[in-house]
């Protein structure tokens, strides 16, 4: 597997050459976009409002300071930037999961010690593990200096990436005035009574993921295909209710 990311994690003096892997993939079917008369793939093309053709390893980046005017950004200026963080992930400080709101949860990855330095990186994963505390941090990746958390698992040590506060929005949900009868909070709480159960996330399979697979299967294969209609929601909540315990409890 390819590395995402190449660097070191330190705290303290501790300097730990690491790198990062990917930890998840998703269930994801792409679709082509086609000509609809010779059903061949369509391509994307820069085009200048000049009129002429940009190949994309011509195009230059740049921000957008004023209404069409713009200042142009190199690589080699970006990369020059003085962050403490582009080839370090430095731990700020560690604290306790109970203390991450999960909204600020946003990508994955393992952490894998470089060779001749697995001493200090289970060290710090043991420490971490019977202190019961996981490692708040920053690192740049992409272009972005990333918020982390770094957390001691049975296999070694994962990175979680942050979202920063002020990136996180602030919506008011309207709450209406129509309380709920008491009737109607006793059946919610039956059904909730009546589908719990202890978490086992390897039962749950994405099966639209699967119904999709098995569509292009059958598409391919020349079968027919059958368009299922969705059925009819109950309407009333108390009738919503009863069936749902009855259909639990089934």
């Amino acid at each position: 597997m390819r590395a995402y990311w190449k660097g070191s994690l330190t705290f303290g003096l501790v300097n730990i050459p690491i790198k990062l892997y990917k930890g998840r993939k998703e269930h994801r079917i792409t679709f082509r976009l086609l000509c609809p008369k010779h059903k061949k793939p369509l391509s994307a093309k820069l085009y200048c409002p000049e009129g002429h053709e940009v190949s994309r390893s011509e195009a230059e980046r740049g921000f957008e300071y004023e209404k069409n005017n713009f200042v142009i950004l190199s690589d080699e200026e970006l990369e020059s930037l003085p962050i403490d963080t582009s080839k370090t992930i430095k731990i700020m400080q560690f604290a306790d999961w109970a203390e991450i709101d999960p909204i600020h949860f946003k990508d994955f990855f393992y952490i894998a010690p470089e060779k001749g330095v697995e001493k200090a990186y289970f060290l710090l994963k043991e420490a971490m593990k019977e202190s019961g505390k996981i490692a708040i941090g920053k690192v740049t990746m992409r272009g972005k200096e990333e918020l982390v958390a770094i957390i001691p698992r049975e296999e070694g040590l994962a990175l979680v990436t942050l979202y920063y506060p002020d990136e996180i929005r602030k919506i008011e949900i309207p709450i209406t005035l129509e309380l709920p009868t008491s009737e109607e909070l006793e059946l919610a709480k039956q059904l909730i009574e009546a589908l719990s159960k202890p978490l086992d996330l390897k039962a749950y399979k994405d099966k639209a993921y699967e119904a999709l697979k098995e569509l292009i299967e059958a598409k391919i294969a020349g079968k027919p295909i059958e368009i299922k209609r969705p059925e009819k929601e109950a309407k009333d909540l108390m009738e919503a209710l009863k069936a749902s315990i009855k259909a639990v409890k089934k």
